[in-house]
């Protein structure tokens, strides 16, 4: 198994068992969550900190739980946080938070849908194109919008594993292939 397989499928053991704990506090766990990764985009020294097998671990715990504390982290969280400093796996965090995201959004029946366009869309569009999408395929729709100028025009929509092509540029390579 790659080391990126076994990070995720290690990450993937602990969302759930975040998720499963806490079924009610999903929202509150994936903001704090957030505000943890905002938190070291401001303060990049801050994760080393908490791995640094040099600063006793009950310095880090207490940090830590200071931290997700004030981010609104619920006791399970601050629990996990704990646990992963006691077991040296604080680097899995990053992907626990990735995989947990995902699994609230599986368990809140939410589907991701990737919408490339050659310019940002107006609102009411995307709105639009997201009201249509929830109708046919019957799930709650949230849309992640990437602009891609090479597409000239039109979209492509990525849901799960499927992409569907329905840029110009696309329509131009079907037509000179």
């Amino acid at each position: 198994m790659s080391s990126a397989l076994g990070v995720r499928t290690l990450a993937r053991r602990y969302a759930r068992a975040l998720a499963d704990a806490s079924p009610r506090d999903r929202t509150v766990i994936a903001d704090a969550l957030e505000g943890w990764r905002q938190t070291c985009i401001h303060t990049p020294s801050l994760p080393a900190v908490l791995k640094d097998p040099r600063v006793p671990k009950p310095r880090r715990i207490d940090l830590a739980r200071e931290i997700f504390t004030k981010l609104g982290g619920t006791a399970i969280l601050i629990n996990l946080i704990t646990l992963l400093i006691e077991d040296n796996r604080m680097n899995l965090l990053d992907s626990i938070h990735e995989v947990y995201l995902e699994e609230r959004e599986q368990r809140e029946g939410i589907q991701t849908v990737v919408l490339e366009t050659a310019a940002a869309l107006p609102e009411q569009t995307r709105e639009r194109i997201r009201s249509r999408l929830a109708e046919m395929l019957r799930l709650h729709i949230r849309i992640v919008e990437q602009t891609r100028p090479p597409i000239l025009g039109g979209m492509n929509l990525r849901i799960g594993s499927r992409v569907w092509y329905g840029s110009a540029l696309n329509r131009l390579r079907r037509l000179f292939h």
